[in-house]
């Protein structure tokens, strides 16, 4: 009996036991896995820190080379709006044709750049800063042989390649800017690109005229547009050096930039807002343009030399961008900004509209300058704020889909405005009540934002607004790998 009992509790001892030492091989197992979690957690954020560390000692030498690959791009993107007269004589075309030079090159536009993130994200960033940036200056090249037999299909043609390339990299830059450049400075890097982007239109609107009055036509001029392209080019090569350095140091997974019908789900309807303005202000702003020179000559009989020197005065005024940038990064207030963007436009239209035949061309001024003004803003409270509203993987996609809209807005409001200006180019009053209207609905557009950020927390009008990027979720990883072992 005794022996019996004996061997049940040596049983019952080695049972103890056995377990104890699963529960000690366990144990010793997780905390392997842990630290296993936490040396790679530590690996991955020592190399996303190299990387970050090769990005912040060389942002500021990629910054201008970033900026100057636009020039190529925003030189010719209106270039028909500095000489509209001049381009309609030498190319033999009445109003109907100067109607579908406007109209056609941008329509690739409205669906192309929704599918930025999967072009992108196939080409990868770099080969796609390379493919669209030949584009722009093949498109450029082709306009410049159009001009010869004064063929306008090819024009059109030439010109469709030449902004397709060019909204595909203004995409491309936006986001590598992005992944530069963190939430406290995107502002600043973004209204520098903006600065140098309407420099070159500002310079085109006065170089234009002057270079085809040389001769009377438009091979001088096309020339010189097919330089600034060639410049940007070779921009884009420092560019893709400069971001192959950065990547060198960085061998963890990219993530992609496609986007998927759950991602498209998830933006929320503060980035639809901010989508929908880039149809109301920026596409408004650049079918308005179009026509400028028409309002200038027959509304205030301005020549059309002089008119489209004028053209070209909201270009200058915007090189105020970068300050609205820094203002933008230490005060935040962007979606009040936004408001205030589009009052400045409403203004500026409805003082053109008011003012007679007869006001001075010095007069006239005041509304360009303000017209101007509007620009430097937008420039600063509206594509700089697509990072805070979304995750970095479908940041190119976020971008995509605002340069659709906007080139949406550009089509659709130019179109509509030629026609309502009419053949003869005299209903300037209709055509700027269309326009004041499109501005009245961006203001409501704008306070709706407004409503919707100030109930999500106010993240976008505050001085340091919530980013997602690479950085902060190593982070966050970090955070969670760190409770684990605890």
């Amino acid at each position: 009996m005794i022996n019996k009992n004996q061997s049940t509790s040596s049983d019952l001892s080695n049972d103890k036991l056995s377990k104890e030492a699963a529960e000690l091989k366990q144990q010793d197992k997780a905390i392997y896995t842990n630290n296993s979690i936490e040396e790679n957690l530590l690996e991955e954020d020592s190399v996303n820190h190299k990387e970050d560390v090769y990005r912040k000692q060389k942002r500021y030498y990629f910054l201008p080379f970033a900026c100057f690959i636009l020039i190529g791009g925003f030189f010719n993107n209106t270039f028909q709006a500095f000489i509209k007269q001049q381009f309609m004589d030498s190319m033999g075309i009445d109003s109907s044709g100067y109607n579908l030079f406007v109209l056609i090159p941008p329509l690739p536009n409205i669906i192309l750049p929704v599918f930025s993130g999967h072009i992108f994200n196939w080409l990868n960033l770099r080969r796609g800063l390379f493919l669209f940036s030949s584009m722009v200056l093949i498109g450029m090249t082709l306009c410049l042989i159009a001009s010869y037999p004064k063929s306008l299909p090819l024009m059109i043609i030439g010109k469709t390649i030449h902004q397709i390339g060019n909204e595909m990299l203004c995409i491309g830059q936006s986001a590598l800017v992005s992944i530069w450049f963190d939430s406290t400075t995107i502002s600043f890097a973004f209204t520098w690109g903006s600065f140098v982007s309407k420099l070159s239109g500002s310079v085109a609107g006065i170089v234009f005229p002057q270079l085809y009055n040389i001769e009377d036509d438009l091979q001088i001029p096309l020339f010189v547009s097919v330089g600034t392209c060639a410049f940007s080019f070779l921009c884009v090569l420092v560019v893709i050096y400069y971001d192959y350095q950065a990547e060198k140091l960085f061998h963890a997974d990219k993530k992609k930039g496609g986007l998927t019908l759950k991602q498209l789900k998830e933006f929320s309807g503060l980035y639809w807002i901010y989508a929908s303005q880039a149809a109301l202000l920026y596409g408004t702003f650049y079918a308005f343009e179009s026509y400028l020179h028409a309002i200038l000559q027959h509304k205030f009989g301005i020549d059309k030399t002089t008119a489209g020197s004028m053209v070209s005065i909201p270009f200058w005024v915007s090189f105020s961008a970068p300050v609205f940038g820094i203002i933008a990064d230490k005060f935040g207030k962007r979606i009040f900004c936004l408001i205030a963007t589009a009052f400045v436009a409403l203004i500026s239209i409805i003082v053109i509209l008011i003012m007679p035949g007869s006001t001075a061309e010095s007069v006239i001024y005041i509304p360009l300058v303000a017209f101007g003004m509007f620009l430097s803003m937008m420039a600063a409270y509206l594509f700089p704020v697509y990072p805070l509203l979304c995750k970095l993987e479908v940041i190119k996609a976020a971008f995509g889909i605002g340069y659709a809209s906007k080139n949406a807005g550009l089509s659709l409001f130019g179109y509509v405005g030629g026609q309502i200006l009419g053949s003869d180019e005299e209903n300037y009053n209709a055509y700027l009540f269309f326009f004041i209207g499109i501005f009245v609905v961006s203001i409501i557009v704008s306070v709706y934002g407004f409503i919707l950020d100030k109930k999500a927390g106010g993240n976008i009008n505050s001085k340091r607004p919530h980013v997602s990027n690479v950085a902060e979720e190593i982070s966050k990883r970090m955070s969670l790998g760190g409770s684990m072992i605890q």
